[in-house]
C-alpha cells in the first residue's frame, strides 16, 4: 500500500509539472525540448498508473490492466490539456496530447513485453518509430541553430536558408531575397534583398534569437538603398534575454536613410549602454527588428547582409 500511496504522490507531481510547468526560457529550442519532455513525462506517468492499477485490481487479467492503464493514462494527458483552457498564459495543443500518448505507447510497447520473440521485436519497432517521429523535431531544430551559428558574424544574410526562414518574421512587409548586388560590387558578395513595407504603423521584420554572443565585435553594419524619392526614417531595435518590455530598456535607433546607397555602421558600445538602467547583456542578444513607423505610403529598400565586424 504504501508503494501506490508513492506513486500516486508521484504521478501527481508530475501532472502539476506538466499543468503549471514550462520551459525556463521562451525559445524555440527550449520549446522543443519541451515538447520531447510531454513524451518522456508520459512514459513515466504511464509506469506509476501501471503499477496503481496492478494494485487496485490484482485479481483482474493483465490484458484488463494493461488497456485499463492506457485509457486512464490517456484520459489523463486529455484533462492536462483541457485544464489549460482555464489558464490564460497556456492554451490546449492536440500537438502536446499525441505526444503525450506517444509516450504511452512506447511504455507499453516495450514494457508490458511479450513471451513471443517476433512479437516482442515488432513491438520494439514500434516504439522506436514512435520515438522517432517525437524526436525529428526537435533533431530538426538543432539542425537550424547549427546553420545559424556556422553563419556568424554574419547574423542575417536574406539568402533564404532553412534558420533565416524560421527566426525571420515580417510584418506588413514582403522580403525578394538575393536580388542582384549593387554596381562595383563583387559578383559572389550575395547582392541585396528587396524589402517592401506597405503602409502600417510598423512594418518591417524581426530576427528572433540571432547567434547571442556580439562579445568581441566593434560595430553591426549593412548596406542599405532606398529605392524612394524621398528621406525614410527607420528605426533599428535590439533588445536581450533580459529586456522587460519597456522601450527604455532596449537598443532603439532611428536611421534616415536618403535615396541611393548607404552604409549603415552602429557601434556595439552603444547598443550595450542603451538601456537606461543597467547594460546590455551582449552574451545573450535575443532580437534585432529593423521597421518604420506609421508609414502613410509603400516604401521599398535593398538591404545587405547583417554583420558583426
Amino acid at each position: 500500500m504504501a508503494s501506490v500511496v508513492v506513486r500516486i504522490l508521484c504521478l501527481g507531481a508530475l501532472l502539476l509539472g506538466l499543468v503549471a510547468g514550462g520551459p525556463p526560457e521562451n525559445t524555440l529550442l527550449w520549446n522543443s525540448v519541451f515538447d520531447v519532455g510531454h513524451a518522456i513525462l508520459f512514459i513515466l506517468a504511464t509506469w506509476l498508473m501501471l503499477g496503481i492499477a496492478q494494485a487496485a485490481f490484482p485479481r483482474s487479467s493483465r490484458k484488463r490492466v494493461v488497456v485499463g492503464t492506457a485509457i486512464a493514462t490517456l484520459g489523463i494527458a486529455a484533462a492536462s490539456e483541457l485544464a489549460q483552457f482555464f489558464d490564460p498564459a497556456r492554451y490546449p495543443s492536440v500537438a502536446d496530447f499525441l505526444r503525450d500518448a506517444g509516450g504511452v505507447s512506447i511504455f507499453l510497447l516495450i514494457g508490458v513485453g511479450t513471451s513471443r520473440p517476433r512479437a516482442r521485436r515488432t513491438m520494439r519497432a514500434l516504439a522506436l518509430l514512435v520515438a522517432t517521429g517525437i524526436a525529428v523535431p526537435l533533431l530538426l531544430v538543432v539542425g537550424l541553430y547549427v546553420e545559424r551559428d556556422r553563419a556568424f558574424p554574419t547574423l542575417l544574410a536574406f539568402d533564404g536558408s532553412r534558420w533565416e526562414r524560421r527566426f525571420l518574421s515580417l510584418g506588413h512587409a514582403t522580403l525578394t531575397r538575393q536580388v542582384a548586388p549593387l554596381s562595383g560590387q563583387s559578383p559572389n558578395s550575395g547582392g541585396l534583398a528587396l524589402l517592401s513595407l506597405r503602409p502600417a504603423t510598423y512594418p518591417g521584420f524581426v530576427l528572433d534569437e540571432p547567434y547571442p554572443d556580439w562579445r568581441g565585435y566593434e560595430r553591426l553594419t549593412f548596406t542599405a538603398v532606398l529605392e524612394e524619392d524621398a528621406p525614410l526614417e527607420i528605426t533599428l531595435r535590439i533588445h536581450d534575454r533580459w529586456h522587460n518590455g519597456d522601450f527604455q530598456d532596449r537598443f532603439n535607433r532611428k536611421l534616415r536613410l536618403t535615396p541611393g546607397a548607404q552604409q549603415v555602421v552602429v557601434r556595439t558600445s552603444d547598443i550595450r549602454t542603451a538601456p537606461a538602467s543597467r547594460a546590455m547583456d551582449m552574451a545573450q542578444i535575443r532580437g534585432v527588428a529593423i521597421y518604420a513607423y506609421h508609414l502613410e505610403r509603400p516604401a521599398s529598400i535593398r538591404l545587405g547582409a547583417l554583420r558583426l565586424e
